[in-house]
């Protein structure tokens, strides 16, 4: 038989319940400024992240 693989450490196990964390966010968020914000207020706020996201990018 086989070696078992390595274990992840607490500091991966970490990163991964952060990740996922934020991950699950980030599909749940438009779908609460949708219900609760005006559509121009959603389009500004979409527009000041696409552009933050591009001066990082750009970095």
């Amino acid at each position: 038989m086989s070696e078992p693989g390595q274990k992840l450490r607490l500091g991966a196990l970490i990163a991964l319940v952060v990740g996922s964390m934020i991950g699950g966010g980030i599909f749940s968020l438009p779908q609460n400024m949708a219900a609760r914000a005006d559509v121009g207020a959603v389009l500004i706020g979409w527009g000041i992240t696409a552009v933050g996201m591009l001066a990082l990018a750009f970095v």
